[in-house]
């Protein structure tokens, strides 16, 4: 899946304004560099860097935030530090006149907050509504961050043009570039020149081809074997007889189905299941959509379905049919699919699904891990940002339509920025 799934991957922040640090708070934990003439590029790594510190963030709006991005309570002493201090950075609201920064940034292609001295970029290569949350988390993360001074984004549509992308940023000698590369092994070359320019390189969401991992300064991604092992032996506890599954990813051969397909065939196999199907949906809704009525034409009756991306248009003719659905799993889905299920349990059939973390904000770890490095603070080179499978039942209470259905379960924004991130992207 490319978690735009890509694979592709909102969820609201909803803790008081008395739990938070107020944002002058978060400033004095995170020490500005205090020029806002400091020179751009690898050149600004020369001057000082203030390190990343969130040791006194409050506890209870930092437990909040962690709940909120894996679904699930997690003890921070279990976090990485880069993830300790993503979700501490997240877990302040950001001010009103933040707020319009973020307006303003995303409407361009560069934008200056106004003080840092780092420029930092976001090369993207998926263009859909995952992705535009993705770029908007990337965005509040870098507003919220004082070392942060220029924002910078490109986008393209294919291999040749993410490599182009990459040399581009590298001519403007930016010091971070954040990919969430669905290409894998074939844009480290354009990385190489990169880093041999000074600057830190951070892959993110996306795993990169096995012995590679080192040509980055860092991966921030889900433990996917992990994840969709976990996501079978859940299924097939679900149902008491073996049985069959459908499996789906979006584009054939894509970076992360393979790694988490055989992972998850062989968590399925080992309890006795087959695969009756397999298809593919380009992560689109018309390619879903296609996919879910070649399903139903087909005649098969699988017990589980399985696709990285958002499954609602899968399950939609199930409940028209009222018929039982397949168990699903689903380790990036959006809020329609919380909606879907919940219209699924309103009209008394036996729904049953699992899901994970989108990790539609996991371009927040990348750039803290960027802005860390460069601070001279030690980053490991490989991060499991995975949280665990759990049951779709817990969320059913969370669903709110006043979160746009296309938006990842769940983002750190708050509704509002998520609107916008969908309307200006």
């Amino acid at each position: 899946m490319t978690r735009t799934s890509t694979s592709a991957r909102t969820r609201r922040r909803s803790r008081s304004a008395g739990a938070l640090l107020t944002a002058g708070a978060l400033a004095l934990l995170l020490t500005a560099c205090s020029s806002t003439t400091a020179p751009s590029g690898p050149a600004a790594s020369q001057s000082a860097v203030a390190p990343v510190n969130t040791d006194s963030v409050d506890q209870a709006a930092l437990a909040a935030t962690i709940k909120t991005a894996w679904l699930a309570d997690r003890p921070v002493t279990e976090l990485d530090p880069v993830l300790k201090n993503t979700m501490a950075i997240a877990s302040t609201p950001l001010t009103p006149e933040q707020d319009t920064l973020l307006t303003t940034c995303l409407q361009k292609n560069t934008c200056d907050t106004g003080r840092g001295s780092l420029t930092v970029a976001f090369t993207n290569d998926v263009v859909n509504p995952f992705r535009s949350v993705m770029r908007a988390e990337f965005t509040a993360q870098a507003i919220a961050m004082p070392q942060v001074k220029t924002i910078v984004y490109n986008s393209a549509p294919d291999v040749a043009a993410s490599i182009a992308a990459i040399k581009s940023l590298t001519a403007q000698r930016v010091d971070i570039i954040v990919m969430a590369s669905i290409y894998g092994g074939a844009v480290l070359s354009a990385v190489q020149e990169a880093r041999a320019a000074g600057i830190v390189v951070v892959q993110t969401d996306n795993p990169l081809p096995k012995g590679s991992e080192g040509q980055v300064d860092s991966v921030v991604a889900s433990d996917l074997c992990r994840l969709w092992t976990e996501a079978g032996t859940k299924i097939a506890a679900a149902v008491p007889e073996k049985s069959t599954y459908a499996l789906y990813t979006g584009i054939p051969g894509n970076s992360n189905v393979a790694v988490w397909k055989p992972c998850f065939e062989k968590s399925m196999q080992a309890a006795g299941w087959t695969r009756e199907l397999e298809g593919f949906t380009q992560w689109t809704p018309q390619g879903t959509a296609q996919a879910a009525n070649a399903l139903v034409a087909s005649g098969k009756k699988p017990r589980a379905l399985a696709y990285d991306y958002t499954p609602e248009d899968f399950i939609e003719p199930y409940i028209k049919d009222h018929k039982t659905p397949p168990v699903v799993w689903g380790d990036t889905v959006n809020y329609a699919w919380l909606k879907t299920f919940k219209d699924a349990k309103d009209a008394g059939l036996d729904a049953k699904a699992f899901v994970a973390d989108s990790q539609v904000w996991v371009l927040r770890a990348g750039l803290t891990a960027g802005v860390m490095k460069k601070a001279g603070q030690e980053v490991s080179s490989s991060i499991d940002s995975s949280g665990p499978v759990v049951d779709f039942d817990t969320l059913v209470d969370s669903y709110d339509p006043k979160i746009p259905a296309d938006s990842p379960i769940r983002s750190l924004l708050t509704p509002d920025e998520i609107k916008l991130a969908l309307t200006v992207s």
